[in-house]
């Protein structure tokens, strides 16, 4: 959960793939029940609300991990519910988790991420869901080649190696150069992502 460019994205595949490695080591079978969702939901929607449809999983035997920018207060009757959020400062980050101690497990933030890296927001989830010091390395290895590629390519891709692509006379001035994209080998990099222990595990149950 969290605003759009907060880096909900990295926190939604975060959570979904630690969760995986958590059910490989202590329930397996569990993994054919994950379902990953990406939620919007309109006040006329003539859908079942978020919550009903989170309490009716535990019937279902159906896990989501979800991605979603809507109200926490959709979620609020939800039952067996862990919330993770974004924002962008470490003070928001703060004043979220006083606000919703009861309701949110942990906020990533963007001042935190970009100080401790990849690395570091592994370290959160790996102790989060009780994870392995190779899983971490495995997590770091996997996310490493994961941040590159969103950023470089594909619907996320950043905006300033957008317009770095377009013709010159189609460019943005005001808009900086992207720090690295240019100069990375896209197909070597997805090659990498492809090759990873953890890519290789998930691509077993697809």
């Amino acid at each position: 959960y969290g605003r759009p460019r907060t880096g909900t994205t990295l926190l939604f595949n975060m959570v979904g793939v630690s969760y995986f490695l958590h059910l490989l080591r202590s329930d397996p079978e569990a993994i054919e029940t994950m379902q990953l969702k990406f939620w919007k939901w309109k006040e006329n929607s003539q859908h079942l609300k978020p919550s009903r449809i989170l309490n009716n999983a535990g019937v279902e035997r159906v896990r989501y991990v979800i991605k979603t920018h809507m109200s926490l207060d959709y979620f609020r009757r939800a039952r067996n519910l862990v919330v993770f959020s974004t924002a962008s400062s470490r003070d928001e980050a703060e004043a979220m988790m006083e606000k919703e101690h009861n309701l949110l497990a942990f906020v990533q933030d963007l001042e935190t991420l970009k100080d401790d890296g990849i690395e570091g927001l592994v370290k959160h989830y790996s102790i989060g869901y009780g994870l392995s010091m190779r899983d971490q390395r495995l997590l770091i290895e996997y996310f490493k080649s994961w941040e590159i590629l969103r950023q470089c390519c594909g619907k996320q891709m950043s905006s300033r190696h957008r317009n770095d692509m377009l013709p010159s006379q189609f460019k943005v001035s005001k808009i900086g150069n992207h720090p690295f994209c240019g100069e990375v080998d896209i197909d070597e990099v997805e090659g990498r992502f492809m090759n990873t222990t953890i890519y290789r595990m998930i691509e077993k149950y697809s």
